[in-house]
C-alpha cells in the first residue's frame, strides 16, 4: 500500500472523528435554528417538539464549557420565547428564566478568550456577544415579570439594562441593540402608565418616537406599537374617543405574522368601544377575537378573551353565563400568575355580588383583589377596589371605613396630580394629535 493511500486513510478516521464530536451540535442546531423560526410564524406547538430533545443533548455534551453554555443560554431564550411569551405560560416558565439568569452569570465568570480555545471549527458557535446577551436577558425578565403584574422588579430590571445599554452603544450600533432598547422603552412605558407616573410615560413615548426615527428597519412597524401604546395613554386619561383613534391607527396595517400584536390591541378597543357604549361597533370585534382563539393555546389570550366575553354578557344582564366566563377567565390567569388578569376579575366579580347583595362573597372577591394586588402598583384598580369596598363597608357598618375612604381621597389625589401635570406638557397634545402620516420628531 503506498504512503499517498496511507495518508487518505488517515484524513478519513480524523474527519471521522472529528463529525462524531460535533454530533450534538450537527442535530442540535438545526432544531434550535427550526423551532425559531416557527416562533417566528407562532407555530408555537412545533417550536416545543423540536425544542423538547435539545436540552438533554445540552447537558450530554462534553468540550468547551463556554459554547456550551452559550447553547444551553439559547435554547432557554427559545423555550421562554416559545412558553411564555407564545404559550402565555408564565408559571410554567419561571424556572426556565431563572435557569437562563444562573447560565449567564456562570458564563460571565469564565474568561472570554475560553470561547476561541476550540480548533474543530465544527465545535465552534458564536451567537451574540456578552454583552448582547445580559441585556437580551434583561428583556426577558422584564417581559415575564409585566406579566406576571410585577411592575416594580420589571422597571428595576429596564431600567439596569438601559444602563447597560447607555455603556455599550457608543461603541456599538448593531440593529439588535436599537431593537432591543426601543422594547425596553415600550415596557417601561406601560409601567409607568399603570404606576401613576403619566407624564414619563409621554415623554418616554416622545423619546420612542425619535429612536423609531434613527432605526430604517422598522420604521412603519414601531410606528404602529406607538399608536397602540398612545392608545393606553389616552385611556388612562378617560379620553376614550382619542383612545378610539389611536387604537384604530394602530390596526391600519401589520405584517401578517404579528396576529398577537393585533389581538391585544382589539381587546384594548373593545373595552374603549364598552366605556363608550358602542355595541355596534363592539360586536364584530368581539366576534374576530373568539375567532382568533380557535388558532391560538396562549394561556394569556384565552384568559384575555373569556374576561371580554364575560363583560360582554355582563352588560346584557346574562348574569349566570357572565359569572361562568369570570371563572373561567380566573382559571386561565391563576394557573399562570397573570395577577393583573385575576386582580381585574376579582374586583368586577366584588362589584357583582355587591349589587346582588351578596355582600360576604363580594368581600370574599375584594380580599382576593386586595391581596393580588397588593403586589400590583396599578393606581387605577386600587381605587376601583376601594371605592366599592368603601359602599359594602358602608352598608355593613364596617369601622373600615374611614381608613378605606383615607386611602381613596390619598389614590384619588394622586391620580389627579399625575393627569394635571401630564396634560400640561406639550408631549401630550402634539402626539395625541398625530393619527396619521410618519412618527412625529420635534416637539
Amino acid at each position: 500500500m503506498g504512503a499517498k493511500s496511507l495518508r487518505v486513510k488517515k484524513w478519513i478516521v480524523v474527519d471521522y472523528i472529528d463529525i462524531e464530536k460535533a454530533h450534538f451540535k450537527s442535530d442540535l442546531l438545526p432544531n434550535l435554528e427550526n423551532s425559531e423560526l416557527r416562533i417566528l410564524i407562532k407555530d408555537y406547538a412545533e417550536a416545543q417538539n423540536l425544542l423538547t430533545p435539545c436540552l438533554d443533548h445540552i447537558n450530554s455534551m462534553k468540550g468547551n464549557y463556554s459554547h456550551i453554555e452559550t447553547l444551553r443560554i439559547l435554547y432557554l431564550v427559545l423555550h421562554i420565547s416559545c412558553s411564555c411569551f407564545g404559550l402565555g405560560q408564565v408559571k410554567t416558565s419561571k424556572h426556565s428564566l431563572t435557569a437562563l439568569q444562573q447560565s449567564i452569570q456562570q458564563l460571565a465568570s469564565r474568561p472570554e478568550e475560553e470561547a476561541s480555545l476550540v480548533t474543530n471549527p465544527l465545535e465552534q458557535f458564536t451567537w451574540l456577544s456578552r454583552d448582547h446577551l445580559n441585556v437580551l436577558v434583561y428583556l426577558l425578565t422584564v417581559l415575564h415579570s409585566m406579566l406576571c403584574g410585577r411592575l416594580d422588579k420589571a422597571l428595576k430590571y429596564a431600567d439596569k439594562a438601559q444602563a447597560q445599554i447607555d455603556q455599550i452603544k457608543s461603541l456599538d450600533t448593531s440593529p439588535f441593540l436599537i431593537a432591543v432598547e426601543m422594547l425596553f422603552y415600550e415596557c417601561r412605558i406601560q409601567c409607568h402608565l399603570l404606576t401613576c407616573n403619566k407624564s414619563i410615560a409621554i415623554k418616554e413615548i416622545a423619546t420612542l418616537c425619535r429612536l423609531n426615527a434613527a432605526d430604517s428597519n422598522s420604521k412603519t412597524q414601531r410606528s404602529l406599537t406607538i399608536h397602540a401604546l398612545l392608545g393606553l395613554y389616552a385611556t388612562s386619561l378617560n379620553m376614550l374617543e382619542v383612545s378610539e383613534a389611536q387604537f384604530a391607527a394602530a390596526l391600519r396595517t401589520r405584517f401578517p405574522g404579528d396576529k398577537d400584536f393585533r389581538f391585544i390591541v382589539l381587546a384594548n378597543l373593545i373595552i374603549t368601544y364598552m366605556r363608550l357604549r358602542k355595541q355596534t361597533h363592539l360586536l364584530p370585534i368581539l366576534q374576530q377575537i373568539n375567532l382568533e382563539l380557535t388558532t391560538t393555546h396562549s394561556q394569556l389570550l384565552h384568559a384575555i378573551a373569556n374576561f371580554l366575553n364575560a363583560l360582554q354578557h355582563l352588560s346584557k344582564t346574562r348574569i349566570p353565563e357572565a359569572k361562568e366566563l369570570f371563572r373561567r377567565a380566573a382559571n386561565f390567569a391563576s394557573n399562570e400568575d397573570l395577577n393583573k388578569i385575576l386582580t381585574n376579575t376579582f374586583i368586577i366579580l366584588g362589584q357583582l355580588f355587591f349589587r346582588m347583595q351578596n355582600f360576604q362573597e363580594s368581600a370574599n372577591m375584594l380580599q382576593s383583589a386586595t391581596t393580588i394586588g397588593s403586589s400590583i402598583p396599578d393606581y387605577s384598580s386600587q381605587l376601583s377596589t376601594m371605592s366599592i369596598l368603601r359602599d359594602l363597608y358602608h352598608m355593613c357598618n364596617d369601622p373600615r371605613l374611614v381608613e378605606t375612604n383615607e386611602k381613596i381621597i390619598q389614590i384619588t389625589d394622586a391620580l389627579q396630580k399625575d393627569s394635571y401635570s401630564t396634560t400640561a406638557l406639550p408631549e401630550h397634545h402634539h402626539l395625541l394629535a398625530w393619527t396619521e402620516g410618519p412618527c412625529p420628531i420635534e416637539i
